[in-house]
């Protein structure tokens, strides 16, 4: 029941938010609905809670605990390796979820979503509009190296539909 302008104005805002993390050198590592608050409606304006297992490093790869949200996190997570690429799967998780109106993963158990991860990762609807389909395919590649970032989002919002998607290689 999100219409496509809101959904760009919720992706726009899931920019700028994460953007602003990495700049300061911040993974979250647990993005999901529960975690984004809306401060205000119009405009709309989000905001990012629960910094509890975030990570603050200078590297863009590094180890750490295993502990996050099973359901958002990215497959290198799995393994206890973050990137902030990390965070931009999350996010295409959850514009996959506000877009179909659940969950890709409902009613799996952890072990079911972690096979699933390392083996097909998140499939995008063949129904979702190619616009989009295009985002989440690139915000939804298993490969950290190959997946969208802020660039590319960025791009994407602009109306630029020429970045490469490693998504369908992962096929």
């Amino acid at each position: 029941g999100v219409s496509e302008d809101r959904m760009k104005e919720i992706l726009n805002e899931l920019l700028i938010a994460v953007e602003h993390l990495h700049e300061r050198n911040v993974i979250h590592r647990d993005l999901k609905p529960d975690n984004v608050l809306v401060r205000t409606l119009e405009p709309l304006d989000l905001v990012f809670i629960d910094f509890g297992i975030s990570s603050q490093t200078e590297l863009s790869l590094h180890a750490t605990s295993a502990s996050r949200t099973v359901s958002y996190g990215s497959p290198e997570s799995l393994t206890g390796v973050v990137a902030k690429a990390s965070d931009w799967w999350s996010v295409g998780v959850v514009i996959l979820e506000l877009f179909v109106g659940k969950h890709p993963f409902a009613g799996l158990n952890e072990q079911a979503i972690n096979y699933q991860l390392v083996s097909k990762g998140i499939e995008v609807p063949a129904d979702i509009p190619s616009d989009w389909s295009l985002l989440l395919k690139g915000l939804l590649t298993r490969d950290r190296e190959k997946r969208w970032g802020t660039e590319q989002v960025r791009k994407w919002l602009g109306g630029d539909r020429s970045m490469a998607v490693g998504y369908d290689e992962e096929r």
